[in-house]
C-alpha cells in the first residue's frame, strides 16, 4: 500500500536597502535620518494522518515541513558622497525574523508507521556601511538584527479518531 505524504517547501526572501550613490549631497537644517528596515516570518504546520477508514488507505503517514528565510538589508553611503545636518545624522538597518515550521504524523492504529521531519534554516545580512564624509553635531550608525527564533519541531504519534480527519494525537 501507498503511503500518504504530505510535503511543504516554504521559501521566503526579503530584501531592503538604502543606497546613497556616488557624489551626491544630502542636507537638512535639522535631523538627517536614513532607515531601512525588513520582517521576514515563516509560521507553518503540516500533519498527515493514515487511517484504513474511507478515502484513506495508506498504513504509512510521512510529513516534511522545510521553512528557509533569506534576506538582506542594508544602508550605505558610498564615496565622494556628503551628509550634512545642522543636528544629527542617523543611518540604520534593521531586521526582524522568526521561522517556525512543524511537522506532525497521526495514524489510528498503532500498527501504522509514521515519519515527521521539520528543518528550519535562516540566512540574513544586515550592514550599515558610510564611504562618504558625515557632518553633524551627532552621528548614529546602527544595525540591528533580531531572531525571534528558528524552530523546527516534529511528532509522530498514534491518535484516537473519530474518523480520519478529525484525529487528536496521543504525541511521541
Amino acid at each position: 500500500e501507498a503511503a500518504k505524504s504530505l510535503g511543504v517547501v516554504i521559501l521566503s526572501d526579503t530584501q531592503s536597502a538604502i543606497t546613497v550613490a556616488e557624489n551626491a549631497v544630502l542636507s537638512a537644517g535639522g535631523n538627517l535620518a536614513l532607515s531601512a528596515s525588513a520582517e521576514n516570518k515563516i509560521s507553518a504546520k503540516g500533519s498527515s494522518v493514515s487511517s484504513k477508514e474511507k478515502g484513506h488507505d495508506s498504513n504509512t503517514s510521512i510529513a516534511l515541513m522545510y521553512g528557509e528565510l533569506s534576506g538582506k538589508t542594508q544602508v550605505s553611503v558610498a564615496q565622494n558622497t556628503q551628509l550634512n545636518a545642522g543636528n544629527n545624522v542617523a543611518l540604520k538597518a534593521t531586521t526582524t525574523l522568526e521561522n517556525s515550521v512543524g511537522a506532525e504524523t497521526k495514524s489510528k492504529d498503532s500498527s501504522f508507521a509514521g515519519a515527521a521531519i521539520a528543518l528550519a534554516f535562516s540566512e540574513v545580512e544586515n550592514e550599515v556601511y558610510s564611504d562618504g564624509k558625515i557632518s553633524a553635531k551627532n552621528v548614529e550608525i546602527t544595525s540591528s538584527l533580531t531572531s525571534k527564533g528558528v524552530y523546527a519541531g516534529a511528532k509522530s504519534g498514534v491518535s484516537y479518531c473519530q474518523d480520519a480527519t478529525s484525529c487528536v494525537a496521543e504525541g511521541v
